[in-house]
């Protein structure tokens, strides 16, 4: 009667064990997915140091402009950007130069 009672409580803990083991491995399973497929990703071209060269020109109104702009990642974290804007306008009435750090 006593083995029967030790055998019984032996598979009892067994399949708490087994149980464990699946929620175990189910959750590990879940969080890895999550990492790997899910979770949101920097884009690839999102790093310190990161920029954009353009550099245009046209005619408004017989005025020609030439213009010349830099962005530039200055710093990132998981939810924000700060970006540097670099901007170099040229008409025949002067030459205008701004950027801004947004």
């Amino acid at each position: 009667m006593f083995m029967e009672e030790t055998i019984s409580a032996g598979k009892k803990s067994r399949k708490a064990l087994y149980a464990v083991m699946a929620i175990v491995i189910v959750g590990l399973g879940a969080f890895l997915y999550y990492w790997f497929f899910v979770r949101p990703q920097a884009p690839p071209w999102l790093f310190k140091g990161a920029y954009a060269k353009y550099h245009g020109e046209t005619t408004i109104l017989f005025v020609t402009v030439k213009m010349d702009m830099r962005l530039e990642v200055v710093d990132y974290n998981a939810t924000h950007a700060k970006m540097l804007m670099y901007v170099k306008m040229e008409t025949p009435l002067g030459l205008r130069e701004f950027q801004n750090i947004t």
